[in-house]
């Protein structure tokens, strides 16, 4: 063996000890699991607008994170089922998320009355969204692993129920959450063909947008925030292979169909694999972008924490997470204080 095979043998051995041993140990933990900088401008700024952030950045926990090196958990579980994708509700005052567990469930947690409420049980959803006027919880469902791609549901919450809104049509490639419009009515995701689309929920009618991945519209549902490229997948000799291409971060104006960068990043900088998060997320009063960029570190992985100014677009690090984020993350603006 080569000494640069030896070297390869053993960092990979050493950090499978060190990854194990991270993630066997911090089920449940009162340690800072978000290291955010202590900024007092960002914490104004925070505390001005009333900004909620909630992140499931444990295995079985869910937490409120806060610009001051902060956190402030919700719940935990001693044990059973694995907890992801939480949303807020418009105001703040309950949060959707699923449970992967014996049997997977949608459930909704009222923070105000410290209940829990089961909406769908024995059905395995992801990717979940609350909608502006508060009405309706988007997610994803039905994954097809051979054309990679999964259904469109809704649940209507004063109805309790719901419905599939598209089957077979969102690409299970982007590792993104379907994002609402203002006013409820239209969701934009990407296509299985890599497009960024947004249909009419009432009408079931699509529009084609343009060629992208990981979109988010904005709050006021003029812009979307993408990156371009996407995902490929090729069958090769009976193998499944994976291509990822794009870099760049761009906002594209709706109204004027006009297209402006706001990121240059590397191939190598929006990896595939794992719970790395791709997905730009909007300020409620849509001045700022949050975004996380993954790095490996010999204790394991771990996630530098990024809030850009879109006047300005300049990108300033507000801190690093202890090990990669969710599947999702739901920022809003508290109307409950």
């Amino acid at each position: 063996m080569t000494f640069f095979g030896l070297f390869k043998f053993f960092k990979i051995f050493f950090k499978s000890i060190l990854l194990t041993s991270f993630f066997s140990g911090f089920i449940i933990t009162n340690s800072l699991a978000f290291d955010f900088r202590n900024d007092k401008a960002l914490l104004k700024l925070q505390k001005d607008n009333k900004w909620k952030i909630v992140a499931g950045l444990g295995i079985r926990d869910l937490f409120l994170l806060s610009f001051d090196g902060k956190y402030e958990p919700l719940f935990s579980i001693n044990e059973g089922p694995f907890l992801n994708y939480p949303t807020f509700s418009t105001d703040g005052s309950k949060i959707a998320f699923c449970s992967y567990g014996k049997e997977d469930e949608m459930i909704i947690y009222d923070t105000l009355q410290k209940k829990f409420e089961k909406l769908l049980e024995k059905m395995r959803v992801s990717y979940l969204s609350w909608s502006p006027d508060g009405d309706k919880i988007s997610f994803l469902t039905n994954y097809d692993h051979q054309n990679e791609c999964m259904d469109l549901g809704i649940v209507h919450l004063k109805k309790r129920s719901y419905e599939i809104v598209l089957r077979k049509k969102v690409t299970a490639l982007s590792n993104s959450t379907p994002s609402w419009f203002p006013d409820s009515k239209r969701i934009c995701f990407v296509s299985i063909e890599g497009k960024i689309t947004v249909i009419d929920i009432l009408t079931k009618e699509s529009k084609t947008i343009i060629e992208g991945d990981v979109p988010t519209i904005s709050p006021d549902g003029e812009t979307i925030v993408f990156r371009d490229g996407g995902v490929k997948r090729k069958i090769i000799n009976d193998e499944i292979h994976y291509k990822r291409s794009g870099k760049n971060f761009y906002l594209y104006h709706l109204p004027s169909g006009n297209i402006s960068i706001i990121f240059k990043g590397t191939p190598k900088f929006f990896q595939w694999g794992g719970n790395v998060w791709q997905q730009f997320h909007w300020s409620p009063d849509g001045k700022y972008l949050l975004f996380f960029r993954p790095v490996e570190t010999l204790k394991g992985p771990k996630e530098k924490v990024y809030l850009m100014k879109l006047s300005e677009k300049k990108s300033s690090l507000i801190g690093e997470t202890k090990r990669h984020t969710p599947g999702a993350i739901s920022w809003i603006r508290s109307k409950t204080e």
